[in-house]
Formats: C-alpha cells, sequence, structure tokens
C-alpha cells in the first residue's frame, strides 16, 4: 500500500518535496550539523554552542542586559540564567548593577571572556571559511537576503526583529500581520 504524500510535490521535479518546504527543511539540517561542528570546536575550549553565542552577543553589544541576551540568543530565561551563572562562575561574563537602576543587571565580558571568544571566533571563522569555500559570492548574498526575509516574516516584534538581524535591514517587506 503506498504511503500518503504529506507535502507536496516540486511541479518541475527537480526537489523531492515543494522548494519553499524543502528549503526550509535544508534551513534545519544545516543549522543541526553546523551546530554539532560547533561545539566539537568548542569542546576543546571548554566552552559550550550556548556559551559561545552568549559571549559573542555581550561582546557585540560591548555590554547588555539579560532581556537584550535572551532576545538576541532565543533562550528560554531560565536556562539563559543557568548559563550566565555558569559563564559569571568560570569569570568569563561579569554582573554589574549600573548607577541609578539598581534593578538592571549589566552583563560584559571579563578579560579572560574576551580572550576565550576570540580564541572561539578564530576556530569558527576558519570553520566557516571551509565551508562556504568556493559558494559564489552573489549566491550567498541572495541566500543571506532570503534569510533576513523569513527572520522579519516570523518575528513579530519590529524591535527585535532588527535587533536579531544586527540592526540590518533587507530590501524586503514584512508580511502584513493580519495574514497567518
Amino acid at each position: 500500500m503506498p504511503r500518503p504524500q504529506l507535502e507536496p510535490g516540486d511541479p518541475t521535479g527537480e526537489f523531492p518535496i515543494e522548494p519553499s518546504a524543502y528549503f526550509l527543511h535544508l534551513m534545519l539540517i544545516i543549522d543541526r550539523y553546523r551546530d554539532a561542528r560547533v561545539e566539537e570546536l568548542l569542546r576543546p575550549l571548554n566552552m559550550t554552542l550556548d556559551g559561545h553565542r552568549a559571549m559573542r552577543i555581550i561582546e557585540n553589544r560591548g555590554a547588555c542586559t539579560m532581556g537584550e541576551l535572551a532576545d538576541y540568543a532565543i533562550i528560554d530565561r531560565t536556562t539563559l540564567t543557568r548559563l550566565v551563572d555558569n559563564l559569571v562562575s568560570q569569570g568569563l561574563v561579569a554582573r554589574s548593577k549600573p548607577p541609578g537602576d539598581r534593578r538592571k543587571v549589566v552583563l560584559t565580558l571579563t578579560e579572560a571572556g574576551s580572550d576565550a571568544h576570540a580564541q572561539a571566533r578564530r576556530a569558527i571563522i576558519k570553520e566557516n571559511a571551509v565551508l562556504t569555500a568556493d559558494l559564489p559570492e552573489a549566491d550567498v548574498r541572495i541566500a543571506v537576503r532570503l534569510q533576513q526575509s523569513l527572520v522579519k516574516r516570523l518575528v513579530a516584534d519590529d524591535d527585535i526583529a532588527r535587533r536579531l538581524l544586527f540592526g540590518v535591514a533587507s530590501k524586503t517587506t514584512r508580511r502584513p500581520k493580519n495574514q497567518s
């Protein structure tokens, strides 16, 4: 008995399923396998992927609050608190309270954190160069613009979308809010 087809097929026959569904499927595979590779690179540095991502965000921003880190890192706040506690206990991240707002906690990298982050970035940049070697720049730029467009469509809050895109606005437009 033939299995029912859950996804519509590609009308041209080039892909196993409809191209937009296949595109999203491949993005997930790329994300998972690349994360596994980066975890392997970070293991000798005694760093986790989530720890590196948190440190990258803090480094890029110069300093940030837990809320800002949560928006960028896309990690639930309970997990993020444990992650930051661990980075603080390792001496990689410092917490401070700015004068005038004792409720706010600001995160910065320590000197050891900056050094560890730089070492991890060098390894990841090298891996990225190997992974993307020989890809035409024009094709990479098209892929980046597609991903920017998807972020804008998926993230309902314009400010968060802009922050996730590091303030870069693509030339694509957002989907109207009343469409699903």
